[in-house]
């Protein structure tokens, strides 16, 4: 069948192709799904780098701050996904020994 989606071929270092295999398997997922939802994930953060790069092109000495922005709003994001890990995993783990306690 035939596919809308663009492929693209990546010749990738040992190092990160461990990682994607690791992660591929921690998600039960194809290797190639792992990358597409990871990239799908962080499109808005791609976005924001290459509107940095841009406009640091155009405006050098906002570069540092602008890339500040990013790191900042970058950092805060990923401590709330932390957050959200961490409560649905305390969730899970709650509803569990519920069960346990139950029989």
């Amino acid at each position: 069948m035939a596919t809308k989606l663009r492929r693209l071929i990546l010749s990738l270092p040992p190092e990160l192709d461990r990682v994607i295999d690791q992660l591929a398997l921690a998600q039960e997922k194809p290797r190639a799904t792992a990358v597409t939802d990871l990239l799908l994930e962080m499109t808005p953060h791609i976005e924001q780098i290459a509107k940095a790069i841009e406009q640091a092109k155009q405006a050098p000495d906002m570069a540092f701050a602008m890339l500040m922005e990013h790191l900042a709003d970058a950092s805060l994001q990923a401590a709330n996904a932390q957050k959200d890990l961490f409560t649905e995993m305390k969730n899970k783990v709650s509803a569990k020994h519920s069960r346990s306690n139950d029989d």
